[in-house]
């Protein structure tokens, strides 16, 4: 979010001009709302940050949760659970000797 004009404009009626802000002194040229530039400003900033919070300019999407699933225990390799590259598998003592 920009904070474009922040220091420039009137945080009461929404005027912005650049005379407005004269050094650290803000005063509006249409309604005399005076206060210090920086606290102006803040105002301003927290302004825009709340109508981006409603307009959903921050939404985040809820993090999916993870699903754990159990194994089958199979009975082709003793009651283990099968690897694809066959680490839980023993070699057959008949094709040994």
């Amino acid at each position: 979010m920009p904070a474009h004009n922040t220091s420039r404009g009137c945080s009461r009626c929404g005027h912005i001009h650049a005379d407005n802000r004269e050094g650290p002194r803000f005063e509006c040229i249409r309604c005399g709302f005076t206060l210090h530039a920086d606290h102006n400003a803040g105002i301003n900033i927290r302004t825009r940050g709340i109508e981006a919070l409603r307009d959903g300019a921050f939404s985040v999407e809820k993090p999916r949760k993870r699903v754990a699933f159990r194994r089958r225990k199979s009975s082709a390799t003793g009651g283990t659970p099968e690897v694809a590259c066959g680490a839980n598998v023993r070699p057959d003592a008949r094709l040994a000797a």
